[in-house]
């Protein structure tokens, strides 16, 4: 206890003490630190005699929407929670409490102190309390600020100015320190954590993430102790079938995000027993050699459409491993991704690739009513405006289109005569090449779909289906009429996707078996309407995903006309 003397002089003592600790501190300058660091111990000093005057004088003063007072307040904190920790031990909650006017604060100087604040906390057991969640959610926000540079930010001139990079990485830190020597921190952060790998906001953050709960996965599995269901009603974790989806497809473009592919591909491995068990061996022999790759290559190095066919390849094996004893696992995992797709209309090419892992999953679905309702549903997903949506969907449709070619093609019929295809452009509009851009790059996207499930389907199915159910379709969608007059379309998009079908439906004539005694009637035609082509160019609409060039469609077509004349 301190002296009725002394607690007379408490406040004057604390109203001296605290403007020192907020001004500036010059850490050049010998004696000015000196000097903060022995009012910092007169501060822990008071603790021991008057630790609720002080507690609540500190957090009050935190209230205070003000930088320096702020800072200030939560610099004495921080050194009261490691120096006087017996004393604080009782006032553990109402510190946590307090904390949640400077946990709100936007400035990057005071939620650089917070960072450093919580840090303190997780050493001395404050985390394990109610608002301990809320304080690591603090620094999951803030390794989740943006990764790319957005508008330049004018130069500053403030020696202390903590930019945004600044803050991520020394909170990617602290949640790797804490993870991997806070003993405590482990029934804190698992599963904890596992809330921020799918909603949006924290995409960014999952690289630091994902890497925590790979170590405490791994942690666990080496004490038998890696039972962890994700159906706990206290806290908002992902259904097995969501965290599958949703690492596979941040692991499809593994150096983003400051490589959180290698991250997430652990974390997979880990959750294997709580995704299926059936799933363990599969990823103990699958995952390391793709882990292995990704460590031997970098950004420049991979080849991305082989890297993508690798996870596609794992996504199957995953199905083939599954199937035999939960046949319902798959229908699930496809309504599942089906879901997702909307939350990655900003990131095209992700999404693209979700498609096809909906289309490897809608192969290996053996419930037709899913695989319909699935297709329908994907189709009605699509952003036609975006070149690697309709590459992904059309994909899609052709792995489908493997196992469920009737359903598959029924689907794409259905698709289009709906609303979205129905809609007739106006003759003043196409001759003022004015068309409606949704339809066209709508039919674009579906005389793509044929494209690919042409090359994918069966065989022993296709030949006999190409010209009436696939050439007679793509002809319809891109042939417009208005007034019952023939009128060439002036969208360049629809053109090329002709072109990318013709070359496919070629390619699968050509590497068809049974190609020899194929009659196909409508080759002339299509030559034609691709010799039309020659002239238009390519724009660099599927630079990316098409690079071979429209005499090269035109060569394989003509070798493919060739077996059947």
């Amino acid at each position: 206890m301190g002296s009725r003397a002394l607690e007379t002089q408490i406040d004057n003592l604390l109203s001296i003490l605290h403007p020192q600790i907020c001004g500036s501190l010059d850490y050049n300058n010998h004696m000015a630190v000196k000097n903060h660091n022995e009012v910092l111990r007169c501060f822990t000093v008071l603790a021991r005699a008057y630790t609720d005057r002080l507690i609540a004088f500190l957090l009050q003063k935190l209230e205070v929407h003000n930088e320096r007072i702020r800072i200030g307040t939560l610099t004495v904190l921080k050194h009261l929670i490691n120096s006087a920790s017996p004393q604080l031990e009782s006032k553990k909650p109402l510190i946590l409490t307090g904390m949640k006017f400077a946990i709100q604060d936007n400035n990057n100087k005071v939620k650089r102190t917070v960072a450093q604040v919580i840090s303190a906390m997780a050493h001395h057991d404050y985390l394990e309390l109610e608002g301990g969640e809320t304080m690591m959610e603090f620094i999951i926000r803030q390794c989740a600020l943006p990764c790319e540079p957005g508008t330049p930010k004018p130069h500053s001139y403030d020696p202390d100015e903590v930019t945004d990079e600044n803050l991520r990485n020394m909170c990617d830190n602290i949640l790797n320190l804490l993870t991997t020597t806070v003993k405590k921190m482990e029934s804190v952060l698992w599963p904890f954590l596992l809330q921020f790998v799918i909603p949006a906001a924290y995409l960014n953050a999952l690289a630091p993430v994902c890497r925590s709960l790979a170590f405490l996965g791994a942690k666990k599995e080496q004490t038998n102790s890696n039972e962890f269901p994700l159906n706990c009603p206290e806290k908002d974790l992902p259904n097995p079938r969501a965290l599958l989806t949703r690492l596979m497809v941040i692991s499809s473009f593994p150096y983003r995000g400051r490589g959180r592919g290698i991250p997430a591909l652990r974390l997979l491995q880990v959750a294997a027993p709580i995704i299926h068990p059936r799933l363990v061996n599969v990823w103990n022999e699958e995952l390391p050699p793709l882990i292995q790759h990704l460590e031997e290559n970098s950004e420049d190095s991979l080849p991305q459409r082989q890297w993508e066919d690798k996870l596609l390849l794992l996504l199957s094996a995953s199905l083939e491993a599954v199937n035999p004893g939960d046949e319902t696992w798959s229908s699930q995992l496809s309504e599942e991704m089906t879901k997702h797709l909307s939350s990655y209309n900003s990131h095209p090419q992700e999404k693209g690739f979700l498609y096809k892992c909906g289309g490897v999953v809608l192969r290996q679905t053996r419930n037709v009513d899913v695989v319909r309702k699935q297709l329908m549903e994907i189709l009605q997903t699509v952003r036609h405006t975006e070149n690697l949506e309709r590459e992904g969907v059309a994909v899609c449709i052709g792995f489908c289109a493997k196992t469920h070619l009737d359903d598959t093609l029924a689907k794409l019929e259905d698709f289009g005569k709906s609303d979205i295809l129905r809609k007739s452009p106006s003759l003043f509009h196409l001759l003022k090449d004015k068309s409606d851009v949704d339809v066209e790059k709508a039919k674009s996207t579906l005389i793509l779909c044929y494209g690919f499930l042409t090359l994918y389907a069966p065989e022993e199915l296709i030949l006999a289906r190409i010209e009436k159910d696939v050439i007679k379709q793509v002809l319809n969608h891109f042939n417009t009429k208005v007034l019952g007059i023939k009128v060439e379309t002036k969208d360049l998009t629809i053109k090329l996707s002709l072109m990318k079908t013709i070359s496919l439906v070629a390619r699968a004539i050509y590497a068809n078996k049974k190609n020899h005694s194929f009659n196909f009637s409508r080759k002339r035609e299509l030559l034609a309407l691709h010799a039309g082509f020659d002239q238009v160019g390519d724009d660099g609409c599927f630079a990316n995903s098409y690079p071979t060039a429209s005499h090269d469609h035109l060569l394989s077509f003509t070798e493919a006309g060739s077996c059947a004349e």
